[in-house]
């Protein structure tokens, strides 16, 4: 964790990691997991970077009930990697759409 000033942050977040760990293993693709808004600044960047080695996405909300940052994982499928493919391709200025379309649940 390299903070702005240029100093490294090292800490030990053994069991913490572990449970980041199990959580991000249980996403299924095309799905996500939103950490407590109530995480800490270094641990959210632990579960930036489980998460990105694991082959998430990952972004920071505002969590407008808590007025704090909240982080979610993204697992990105099949529907993602298309739509973040055709993105890249797409000229500045440009626009696409896509079809979304889940399937029906038999009753």
């Amino acid at each position: 964790y390299r903070e702005s000033d240029g100093t490294i942050l090292v800490c030990r977040f053994g069991d913490f990691a572990a449970q980041v760990r199990k959580q991000l293993e249980a996403c299924e693709f095309d799905d996500n997991v939103e950490f407590p808004a109530s995480l800490d600044e270094e641990k959210r960047c632990v579960v930036a970077m489980i998460a990105e080695e694991m082959g998430f996405w990952t972004c920071i909300e505002h969590n407008i009930v808590l007025n704090c940052p909240q982080i979610i994982a993204v697992r990105p499928g099949e529907f993602a990697s298309t739509v973040w493919n055709q993105l890249e391709e797409l000229p500045p200025g440009n626009w696409c759409s896509f079809s979304v379309q889940r399937p029906v649940q038999s009753r």
